[in-house]
């Protein structure tokens, strides 16, 4: 039987090619293989998610612009990633000077002047709400109502009950995948190894006369799944017709992609987070204190654009900013019980001749410069 082998690996082909994400720019990837158990953390441009149909994943990555009630700004604030989304050349706006935004090639455009990447932060209807709102209110409202924009970025309470209603709302679908993923696997191999089987004539027989039985089988259950895959996409997303359509018309054409409907819907419905609150709900203790380390590194020891369009504004935008984040991490730090003060601690020497190191990346020095390559003032080893 071994004439089946083609469209077997290309099944396989298109249920692994699914697994992996791939993108030009570092961002973080939180997969679990089942439930509720601890992540796996990636920054990385790509990932590979566990290939089970019950798998899930988050894909977030940093802001890469600070607000404040004076402007907005492409100089970030508080990236738990490395590198961080730190631009060339910074630009500061004040709100009432925004005349003009636009988005050409995953990037957006202020006043003509290439601003930042296209992020789940940055989509030009979000940084249109967002400049609307804060011009259209009073100095002192638009503090308050900045705040309340800034604490959706760290709610963890929020992201818990998404997981809960993802989880639930896709437990059926989940059987059905799992089921049509065994099936499936076991039909290939018998399919492929079948005749090298220790088994009789008769019994070959019976089991051949039983495939188009199994092949039935498995396209009413493909069925099924894709139904329930549109229904709880339309639960969850009512006002997501154009996605549920391509998404849906792509699991009916590709039977691989529809074993992996959790994992796809769930990328859909997480709203965008800052990535230490997906680590405060998701990864384990190390993975979220080296983050949050990097975050709190970044908030005390922030990068320097090369170029900076106007220092002063874009300084008085970073200062609101971060003190607003690092409040906001603090709160995940007490919730997931770690010391800043134990984030920052001063490393071990790496060697004998090691006397300096950057409190920033933590690299450390065997001659006394002043200053890292990146600018930030080296701290002495004890």
């Amino acid at each position: 039987m071994t004439e089946w082998w083609l469209l077997i690996a290309a099944f396989w082909f298109w249920y692994f090619a699914d697994c992996l994400k791939a993108g030009l720019k570092p961002r973080f990837f939180l997969s679990r293989a089942f439930g509720r158990r601890r992540a796996s953390v990636w920054h990385l441009p790509g990932a590979v998610i566990p290939p089970l149909p019950t798998a899930s994943f988050v894909r977030t990555e940093d802001p890469p612009i600070a607000f404040s009630p004076e402007g907005l700004t492409n100089v970030p604030a508080g990236s738990a990633g490395r590198p961080a989304p730190a631009p060339v050349i910074g630009q500061s706006w004040r709100w009432e000077d925004v005349r003009q935004l636009g988005q050409s090639r995953g990037r957006i455009f202020i006043n003509g002047q290439d601003f930042c990447a296209v992020t789940p932060f940055t989509t030009l209807a979000g940084l249109r709400a967002l400049i609307d709102g804060s011009r259209n209110r009073t100095s002192k409202e638009r503090a308050v109502w900045l705040t309340g924009q800034l604490a959706c970025w760290f709610r963890p309470a929020h992201l818990r009950r998404q997981q809960t209603v993802l989880l639930g709302r896709t437990a059926t679908l989940v059987a059905l995948t799992s089921s049509a993923f065994a099936v499936t696997l076991l039909l290939s191999v018998y399919l492929l190894v079948g005749s090298a089987l220790p088994v009789s004539v008769e019994l070959a027989a019976r089991l051949g006369k039983l495939l188009p039985a199994f092949g039935l089988y498995l396209l009413g259950l493909h069925l099924a799944i894709v139904v329930m895959g549109w229904r709880i996409h339309r639960r969850l997303m009512p006002k997501r017709g154009e996605e549920r359509l391509n998404m849906m018309l792509s699991a009916t054409m590709l039977p691989p992609q529809a074993l992996r409907l959790r994992s796809r819907i769930g990328a859909e419905f997480f709203k965008p987070a800052h990535p230490l609150a997906w680590l405060a709900v998701l990864a384990g203790q190390k993975d979220f204190a080296e983050y949050a380390r990097q975050a709190v590194a970044d908030l005390r020891w922030p990068l320097v654009p090369v170029r900076n369009v106007d220092p002063a504004l874009s300084a008085t935008i970073s200062a609101w900013m971060s003190e607003r984040i690092a409040g906001e991490v603090d709160r995940l730090l007490l919730e997931r019980g770690v010391d800043r003060a134990e984030l920052l601690k001063t490393p071990e020497p790496d060697s004998a001749g090691s006397c300096a190191y950057c409190p920033r990346c933590r690299s450390q020095f065997t001659s006394a410069v002043a200053r890292c390559p990146y600018g930030i003032k080296l701290l002495p080893l004890k």
